[in-house]
């Protein structure tokens, strides 16, 4: 009873905060319909949910409901097809049931829906419905069917004084959760504070506006991403100088809402800088891997089937590390710790790629010294910075001196006549990886369509280099070495 319990607990709270983006233990203090922080005078409230009470509708109470009720629809024991054994080091043996989508038969298999008895713990299942103790998985697949199947395409509604009905108020509990984790993913910063409600008007404004757009496209991904990538505060441009002072917060705080705290007036708002935010942890490795022609970095823990635990590999607790997920367990995070900086630099600190990702294949370093004959190690650095922050200007007498310090000589020098260019190159490459530009996004770079190289190497072109990335992203080609995408 006690594994059961717990399994289905974790599967709920994992259902709870990925999929519906709520934190039961959090309603009775903060909900749709009022909050703690909340405040008649605009200027001081601190709670702007979206309009409507869908907790309500979802949870059948503002402040929500006994997590068990959600929990029992994830009940495993009778539903999931499973032979227990005892004094068994593995109590669970997978059976012979029913593979729903054609899935892996490693995934699990099920007991068919009409067969199911009631809940082994006696516990009654609730989520919109009351579904008694026969509630399941089964019950929950077909509840959030119903909802999408009914309010697919149609308007939500998220006036003040909507009451929408258990459907209605799950699929826009729903949509403001995949609306929101699109805004991050691409923005990098979320739209509500911890107890998962926005914290001031523009951010629910936005997000309503994004579950809105899901909604009536018919739950089109895309349709969140274009309005995603169409909002005014998508990719804010820098400044011209660094001269204006407190008149740079001039944006509403939707990045960082917690600056209306400031105790200076003029930075109640948020700058450009404040949209500034590390890449996903996958996102990196996959730059990297890509732009160095190594081998891609194995995904999730290798597991060995003959023991229930997890065994960490080098390479899996990298990815951990610096934030990727890996397991239930180990979801991973988003920004930019002391820890996650040390196991990068750890991990590729000499721009090589781990054991665990390393092939006899030559890289792009190799490959621009295997190309040295008649170029300068300016070439040559000029082509990897390319390459790795898509600039290869070396624009100040600062930027070469301190690129001349990390490769030991100077960058006039023939890049064949160097006894060790491959190591010199791979001390720069270091530099690179660990900076900013690489790391960091949020910032419009200046353009850089035509490259400042006078002679470049073979392979480092734009129209070489455009044509790599257009064979990576779906629907686009090369014109002039420049970038274009087809409708």
């Amino acid at each position: 009873p006690e594994h059961e319990l717990a399994t289905r607990r974790l599967y709920a709270r994992i259902f709870e905060s990925q999929v519906l983006n709520r934190r039961l233990e959090c309603l009775s203090c903060h909900n749709s319909a009022w909050s703690v922080t909340d405040s008649p005078d605009s200027t001081l409230d601190r709670s702007w949910p979206a309009s409507g009470r869908i907790e309500a509708g979802v949870f059948g109470d503002d402040t929500g409901l006994d997590p068990d009720r959600i929990s029992t629809l994830f009940r495993i024991r009778d539903v999931m097809s499973l032979d227990l054994r005892e004094n068994t080091n593995d109590l669970w043996f997978r059976g012979e049931g029913l593979r729903p989508w054609g899935m892996a038969a490693g995934c699990g298999e099920f007991e068919p829906p009409d067969t199911l008895p009631t809940d082994w713990l006696e516990d009654k299942a609730y989520l919109v419905q009351d579904f008694g103790d026969q509630g399941s998985i089964y019950d929950l697949e077909g509840l959030l069917r119903t909802a999408f199947d009914q309010n697919r395409g149609e308007p939500l509604d998220f006036s003040p004084s909507s009451t929408p009905d258990g459907l209605t108020a799950l699929v826009q509990m729903m949509a403001l959760s995949v609306s929101e984790a699109i805004w991050e993913e691409v923005i990098g910063r979320p739209l509500t504070a911890p107890h998962n409600l926005p914290r001031n008007a523009m951010q629910r404004d936005v997000l309503q506006h994004l579950a809105s757009t899901f909604v009536s496209s018919g739950y089109s991904l895309k349709a969140v991403l274009r309005a995603t990538v169409l909002h005014p505060y998508f990719a804010q441009s820098a400044p011209a100088d660094c001269a204006a002072g407190l008149d740079a917060y001039y944006l509403s705080p939707i990045y960082d809402p917690w600056s209306i705290e400031s105790a200076t007036a003029q930075m109640h708002g948020n700058s450009v800088g404040d949209q500034v935010s590390r890449l996903p942890a996958r996102v990196l490795l996959r730059s990297l891997t890509s732009a160095l022609d190594w081998p891609p970095a194995p995904r999730f823990f290798p597991q060995d089937d003959t023991v229930e635990q997890v065994k960490l590999s080098p390479i899996a607790e990298m990815q951990r590390d610096i934030g990727a997920f890996m397991t239930d367990g180990e979801i991973g995070f988003r920004g930019s710790t002391f820890q996650e900086t040390l196991a990068w630099e750890s991990a590729f600190g000499g721009c090589r790629p781990p054991d665990a990702m390393t092939t006899e294949a030559s890289d792009f370093i190799d490959s621009l010294e295997t190309a040295a004959a008649g170029h300068t190690l300016y070439d040559a650095v000029s082509a990897l910075k390319d390459r790795l922050l898509a600039d290869p200007a070396i624009s100040s007498p600062g930027e070469e001196a301190v690129l001349q310090a990390l490769s030991g000589y100077q960058l006039d020098s023939p890049l064949d006549e160097l006894p060790d260019a491959n190591a010199a190159l791979r001390r720069v490459c270091t530099a690179f990886i660990s900076s900013p530009q690489f790391l960091l996004f949020g910032i419009t770079p200046a353009d850089r369509l035509t490259s400042s190289v006078s002679s470049p190497l073979p392979g480092v072109s734009p129209e070489v280099h455009c044509d790599r990335v257009s064979k990576l992203v779906p629907n686009a080609f090369c014109s002039g070495g420049s970038l274009q995408f087809t409708r």
